[in-house]
């Protein structure tokens, strides 16, 4: 009674060891990238190379975060200037440029990724007049800090 009950569970369980192996490579082979991945993997607006904002040039901006962090924001008519003044470096910060201001928590649909900030300042083509620029820690998922930029 047992023996045709072990003859069926040893012919399933060998069918198993055959086909999961080669169902997971195919899966692995044929998934899209991590949201995280394909949002790294955007190249900022600005193809040529831009030359940093001299000390003093442009207009100052200051974005702040309510628990302390400090950021400046120095920007002329073509590029701005990004660098932390104080505080903690937040983890996987993200520029990005919206012509308008967005409501609440969220990143605008229209924002524009300028690219990421590193300690130290970064200079960014400045891909509009009039604007917003948002600072978004990838990592937590939350809007950093913003400003308001005014036209060129």
């Amino acid at each position: 009674m047992n023996a045709p009950l072990r003859r069926r569970h040893a012919a399933m369980t060998t069918a198993l060891a055959l086909i999961l192996p080669v169902a997971f490579a195919a899966a692995i082979a044929t998934r899209e990238a991590p949201a995280v991945a394909r949002m790294l993997a955007l190249e900022p607006r600005a193809v040529k190379a831009l030359e940093p904002l001299d000390a003093g040039q442009g207009e100052l901006a200051i974005l702040q975060r309510a628990d302390g962090p400090r950021w400046q924001a120095r920007h002329d008519a073509t590029r701005i200037a990004i660098a932390q003044l104080d505080g903690a470096e937040a983890p996987d910060l993200l520029a990005y440029w919206t012509p308008r201001e967005a409501g609440g928590d969220e990143l605008a649909t229209d924002a524009v990724l300028l690219g990421p900030l590193n300690s130290g300042e970064r200079t960014f083509a400045r891909p509009g007049d009039g604007g917003v620029l948002v600072l978004f820690s990838l990592a937590h998922g939350e809007i950093v800090a913003r400003a308001s930029l005014g036209g060129r």
